[in-house]
């Protein structure tokens, strides 16, 4: 299952309107930057390259760099894990505190 949401993941990036060398530089960076942003990335490489590169730094946990802070994707998640489990738990918690009740009394 993850596998598929992941290849669904790297389709819809590649598909998406837009270039992701203009997302980072801005559209008015010169065509020298462009392309060495773009060999950087390994956008020049042909997609069944591209997704096989994509899928072994997912395996090493390596996400990449966020667009808008320049930080290693890992280093966000793990900064956000401890507040998504406590969500998760206390959602969780509620929603059995909650449910159970009400299931036993018929509403």
């Amino acid at each position: 299952m993850l596998w598929i949401i992941s290849s669904l993941v790297f389709i819809l990036l590649r598909v998406a309107p837009g270039d992701p060398v203009d997302a980072i530089l801005g559209s008015g960076a010169d065509e020298i930057s462009r392309e060495f942003l773009r060999n950087k990335l390994g956008l020049n490489e042909p997609l069944i390259n591209q997704y096989f590169s994509y899928i072994k730094n997912i395996l090493h946990l390596d996400f990449g760099q966020s667009l808008s802070t320049q930080e290693p994707v890992l280093n966000i998640i793990i900064k956000s894990l401890p507040a998504s489990l406590e969500l998760g738990f206390f959602s969780i918690l509620s929603a059995t505190l909650i449910g159970i009740p009400l299931g036993l009394i018929g509403l």
